[in-house]
């Protein structure tokens, strides 16, 4: 619009403001005569400044009078009739209300039998997609277990001292020579002293060394003589690890999973423990590259290898172990003391590693029962028997899962899932009982049941009534008035209040309205909704939301108004990014503590900073505008005033909460924000809760806060070391040891804004492809 035209608007507006609304439209046409760009862009203007629904009145008038003296009785009279005639057609006897009373239950019974199904679907679901990721973060640590052993091995294998002496082993060995020479020989007493000291320092239970000609163990640091040379001399190794063997031979480093001392030793006759032991086997290279021996390193497998599995169990059954392709368990289960108690380990001292077969006993067999088969007649249990059935097949089909309940070797319904190990034949179970995966779904089960017999007590109440309905067909305005505002569309709903949007009736200015809910108008979240009113209102900082008015509604319902925000709460903008920018990320924290900086020079901490309490708005063309909400939770240094309200809870939220408000859920202190706008950067760098973090580091086997903990929690590149340092400081358990006050917070982000600036062009650019709102 050019500047002559709206000159020309402006002044045929300003000689029928005030004029009636005929007269006024005549007055506008005349003026604007054949212009109807003209006359269209008034008319529009004229319709904002009086409203559309005055306009609509005023002008049909006349022809709604009409319309009623005409229609409006007769129509009011159609509609009694017909509301009438359907209340004596489903209400008129007895025997119409048993028939509807009848299919309301039927109705309702079938509702709750199809939710039941669904819930216990989507439980089962959810079941499956953990039981996958408990196995995939257990091989994860399984593989970094397996590289970290073969990585030690090797490194032993290097050792020069074990190369001479392998080479003097060689040509002992060469000479055939019998157990009595070789107690003798120097070289076999400097090499068991070697495998002692070594295996020893190195946590191995015992270390051997193969001869590079055939399958055999030539001295080992195991069943050691008086004259300190090991019997494990000349003894032939199983079949079971001939394979390995061999692959150890050409060169490779290789784990074997576990194996009894019957399969791992020929003609098994030294005088051993019944064990199962894991193996590393490492060739031992000369300065030739040619393999001139083997180190083999040994421990048993109910030790690092068990615990591996060990550590995942959850709740009161989970249970995650290792199988091999015979269906036997090779690693510890966790009901091995119970275990003890049945016939599937009738000795006390037996471990459940190659002492359980995974078989389905066709009952339960923990309370004392026996099966009627034997066990070469019992068939394996379903997840076992479908693994190995994929392996025998050669699919390549190495996880899968059973939702359906099944018996596992105790007998007992279970649900689970496997993954399996092709380059070590094993695999991996994790299952939990039928029972504890649908534990949740019994307290639906319950509450339906109570549900229904209500249901049922008001439904004979009803056809033994002469109950008839009323007022079918209630018009419903289409909305509120509060004051002077007009709510148009609920925005959101929290434990305490709602959020409309609303406009002022004759500025007609968007604004968001907050009302406290009915069952708290008489307690003491009424007096922090008036305490939030009153602190919000005296904030004026730029990046602070702003409140104009506050009141009670007809029904003694408290409510305030507050700015209306066009924009998307932080945690929305993380989750539609998979990484937020470095600068976006440092803007945000600098304009928050800014924002900060009033509350706490007034002596007032927030207490609740958090993704959901801040927006990036969109506000007259400044783009990534933030803005701090919800200071319902604030709370002033003053003791005596702080703690006025008594609200006998927690107030905030965990994630984002200083250690010491839960302790002290009254703590006043201005450095709990500062605690939260640590963990909000971690979130804001990372996209995971503090807690997650945490969490994963626990798992990758971390297992302290101590050190260089957390200045590792964020592991993006571009984040530099200093700002992870500083956010780390202000996550510190000791409030001492966190930053002093806001003002250091804000010389810190001031002075990373600098170097990476957040320019208007990248919010502008985010916001053409993000603004959903405009």
């Amino acid at each position: 619009m050019d500047k002559e035209q709206h000159n020309k608007i402006s002044s045929i507006i300003a000689k029928v403001i005030d004029l009636p609304f005929d007269e006024a439209i005549i007055k506008i046409k005349k003026a604007c005569g054949t212009d109807e760009d003209l006359e269209k862009e008034v008319l529009s203007l004229y319709h904002d400044i009086h409203g559309e629904e005055a306009i609509e009145k005023e002008a049909n008038n006349t022809t709604l009078k009409e319309i009623t003296k005409l229609v409006g009785r007769k129509d009011s009279v159609f509609r009694t009739k017909i509301v009438t005639n359907w209340t004596k057609l489903l209400f008129g006897n007895k025997r119409n209300r048993l028939i509807l009373v009848i299919l309301f239950l039927l109705v309702t019974f079938g509702l709750g039998v199809i939710s039941n199904l669904y819930i216990r679907d989507n439980i089962l679901e959810s079941e499956r997609e953990e039981k996958i990721a408990l196995l995939n973060t257990t091989s994860e640590i399984f593989k970094r277990w397996i590289a970290t052993e073969n990585n030690k091995i090797e490194n032993l294998s290097k050792d020069s001292e074990l190369i001479a002496m392998a080479k003097a082993i060689d040509s002992l060995e060469n000479i055939d020579e019998t157990y009595a020479l070789l107690k003798k020989s120097d070289v076999s007493r400097d090499v068991t002293k070697w495998l002692l000291k070594t295996a020893k320092n190195n946590g191995y239970a015992i270390m051997s060394i193969l001869s590079n000609s055939s399958p055999k163990s030539i001295l080992g640091s195991g069943l050691i003589d008086s004259t300190g040379i090991s019997k494990m001399f000349n003894i032939d190794l199983g079949q079971l690890i001939y394979k390995d063997y061999l692959k150890a031979k050409n060169g490779e480093t290789v784990f074997l999973p576990p194996i009894n001392n019957y399969d791992l030793i020929h003609n098994f006759e030294l005088k051993m423990q019944d064990e199962t032991w894991i193996n590393f086997l490492c060739p031992i290279i000369d300065e030739h590259n040619n393999v001139i021996a083997i180190l083999a390193g040994s421990n048993l497998a109910k030790k690092g290898f068990s615990e591996i599995f060990n550590t995942s169990k959850h709740g009161a059954t989970s249970e995650t172990y290792a199988f091999n392709n015979e269906g036997k368990m090779i690693s510890s289960g966790r009901f091995t003391e119970d275990l003890r108690k049945t016939y599937l380990l009738k000795d006390t001292l037996l471990e459940t590693i190659y002492n359980i077969e995974l078989k389905d006993p066709g009952l339960n067999v923990m309370h004392g029962a026996k099966p009627t088969l034997s066990s070469v007649e019992m068939p394996f249990t379903k997840i076992v028997d479908n693994a190995l059935n994929h392996i025998k097949l050669g699919d390549s089909i190495y996880h899968g899962s059973l939702m359906k309940p099944y018996r596992d070797y105790r007998g007992i319904e279970v649900i689970g899932a496997y993954l399996w190990y092709p380059e070590h034949n094993f695999g991996v179970i994790t299952e939990e009982d039928f029972d504890e995966a649908l534990a949740s779904l019994v307290y639906f089960r319950y509450t339906f049941f109570i549900f229904f017999i209500i249901i049922l007590v008001l439904s004979f109440l009803l056809f033994n009534s002469n109950v008839r309905i009323a007022r079918i067909g209630k018009k419903v305005d289409d909305f509120s008035i509060i004051g002077q505002y007009k709510l148009r569309e609920k925005l959101g709903e929290g434990g305490f209040g709602e959020v409309f949007k609303a406009e002022h009736t004759f500025l007609k200015t968007p604004v968001a309205i907050k009302i406290l809910k009915n069952q708290f108008a008489n307690t003491d979240m009424l007096d922090r909704f008036e305490k939030e009113v009153k602190i919000t209102s005296s904030l004026s900082h730029p990046n602070t939301i702003k409140v104009y008015d506050y009141g009670t509604t007809e029904n003694n319902n408290f409510y305030y108004v507050m700015e209306f925000l066009n924009g998307i709460s932080l945690d929305k903008v993380v989750n539609s990014n998979n990484e937020i920018p470095l600068a976006r990320g440092i803007y945000v924290l600098y304009h928050l503590c800014l924002s900060l900086k009033e509350a706490h020079d007034k002596g007032f901490a927030h207490r609740d900073i958090k993704p959901m309490n801040v927006m990036l708005c969109n506000q007259g063309g400044a783009y990534d505008v933030v803005k701090l909400l919800d200071f319902g939770l604030v709370k002033n240094v003053d003791a005596s005033l702080s703690q006025q309200t008594q609200i006998n809870r927690i107030g905030g939220t965990p994630m984002f909460m200083a250690p010491e408000r839960i302790r002290d859920p009254f703590n006043t202190d201005l450095r709990v924000d500062i605690y939260s706008i640590g963990a909000l950067g971690m979130y804001l760098f990372s996209g995971q809760y503090l807690l997650e973090l945490v969490s994963q580091k626990m798992l990758t086997g971390e297992e302290t806060l101590q050190g260089d903990f957390r200045n590792n929690l964020i592991e993006r590149k571009d984040v530099p070391i200093e700002l992870s340092e500083f956010l780390a400081s202000c996550i510190r358990f000791d409030p001492n040891k966190r930053p002093s006050g806001i003002d250091e917070l804000i010389v810190f982000f001031e002075k990373l804004n600098q170097k990476n600036p957040w320019t208007r062009k990248d919010a502008l650019d985010w916001w053409k492809n993000y603004d959903i709102y405009s």
